[in-house]
């Protein structure tokens, strides 16, 4: 996708993944399940140049759109240096990325997003393993905010530049 590498463990070789994509989000799914979603670095020509190219429309944001219509609770976990968060009985992935920094999460039916607590830039999104009511007895749980946003700033990549030729 316009040179860009995704990981997603090797757990998915050979696994079908589709993506949605606009400028400012990249999500990724896999047998209908969103299993990742990204901040973009997908320009306006970017997305022209992958429609000319027989990408086809792919309807809404697979994000929640309104909370009203969900069973949402916050929380906020510290990150362990492996990249782990404990959430009730689960310790989940959240990115090592984040490790040793306090981040928010919303739980919902199906997904998780992390987020920055201070700014409510969204970090990642997860499948969830939890239930509504799991999430309803999480320790520190609270009725959840607005959705957290994507960076209003460039995306950053921490990969390593593609030699030239």
């Amino acid at each position: 996708m316009t040179g860009k590498q995704f990981w997603l463990g090797p757990g998915r070789a050979g696994t079908v993944i589709h993506f949605w994509a606009d400028c400012d989000l990249v999500h990724l799914s896999a047998g209908g399940t969103r299993i990742k979603t990204l901040r973009s670095h997908l320009s306006p020509a970017d997305l022209a140049r992958l429609a000319a190219g027989g990408a086809v429309p792919a309807g809404p944001s697979p994000l929640p759109q309104h909370a009203a219509d969900t069973q949402a609770v916050e929380v906020e976990r510290p990150v362990s240096r492996t990249g782990l968060v404990s959430l009730g009985r689960h310790r989940l992935l959240a990115a090592e990325i984040l490790a040793g920094q306090l981040v928010g999460i919303r739980t919902e039916p199906g997904v998780l997003m992390f987020f920055d607590p201070a700014t409510r830039v969204l970090l990642r999104t997860r499948p969830s393993p939890l239930t509504p009511a799991d999430a309803a007895r999480l320790r520190g749980g609270r009725p959840a905010g607005p959705l957290p946003q994507p960076s209003a700033g460039p995306s950053r990549s921490s990969a390593a530049p593609r030699p030239p030729g």
